[in-house]
């Protein structure tokens, strides 16, 4: 089966679409592409990582890249008309659609108080590290399941909102502090990291020394053993007409 790819600018999933007007499917009923709340995978991006290491079937062959889809999540949740963006191969396009197919039903997006159709961009993401590991000279296939926060990526959200103070002069979304840490296998953190440095040293100080204080990470398993895993997070600070709020996402 073959898929018409469309040509557009994808920006990340889970965050809101880079497009301004809503588009028309037909006459009767609108298909927006930007909404007050965007569509959502039921239980955020650390349920859908779960998802994906759980049912994905890597082919045969073993390469490495992302297949990208948009697809309609409608008001009930259910989605609709899955097309590939961005190709990899006909073996992950199709493997990237049965994913999606299989997914439940989504939160839908919201706009005006009211659930409404939205189009969704998704990335799938096909990497060898994620399944497999080198037996001898092989490739031996496992199941790994990421270090995960009680309470999901919202439950992290809350943590920095509730501890965080965000300075006055922060410019709404362009603050995006990238970090990195580790999950030892006994839930604790070592070795918080600041990758960039967008903003003034001491919310960069007040992000390592909250990091460190977290509790309530499950360390990665692998086939079922806990292991030390590196976490990565994004913390972009946002400050509109001093309504100030944190977005956290993984990279």
């Amino acid at each position: 089966m073959k898929y018409k790819a469309l040509s557009l600018f994808i920006v990340i999933i889970g965050n809101n679409l880079a497009f301004s007007q809503p588009e028309y499917k037909d006459k009767e009923k609108e298909i927006y592409t930007v909404v007050e709340e965007p569509p959502r995978f039921p239980g955020g991006s650390d349920a859908y990582m779960i998802y994906l290491r759980k049912n994905l079937e890597y082919p045969i062959n073993k390469i490495e890249g992302d297949v990208v889809l948009k697809f309609i999540v409608h008001e009930d949740g259910s989605i609709s008309e899955i097309n590939v963006v961005r190709s990899l191969a006909n073996l992950y396009d199709d493997e990237a659609i049965r994913l999606v197919n299989n997914m439940p039903k989504w939160f839908p997006g919201r706009e005006k108080g009211g659930n409404v159709k939205t189009y969704y961009i998704l990335p799938i993401r096909f990497r060898l590290d994620d399944y497999f590991r080198m037996n001898g000279d092989s490739l031996e296939k496992i199941k790994r399941i990421p270090a995960l926060y009680d309470g999901g990526a919202e439950a992290v959200e809350q943590f920095f909102i509730a501890n965080l103070a965000i300075p006055n002069d922060i410019k709404s979304g362009m603050s995006k502090i990238k970090v990195h840490f580790t999950v030892l296998k006994n839930g604790d953190i070592s070795d918080p990291e600041i990758i960039n440095n967008p903003i003034n040293g001491k919310v960069n100080n007040d992000i390592l020394e909250l990091i460190e204080k977290m509790s309530g990470w499950s360390p990665e398993t692998v086939n079922g053993e806990e292991v030390d895993s590196i976490v990565k997070l994004s913390i972009a600070l946002f400050n509109l007409s001093g309504d100030k709020s944190v977005k956290v996402t993984r990279w």
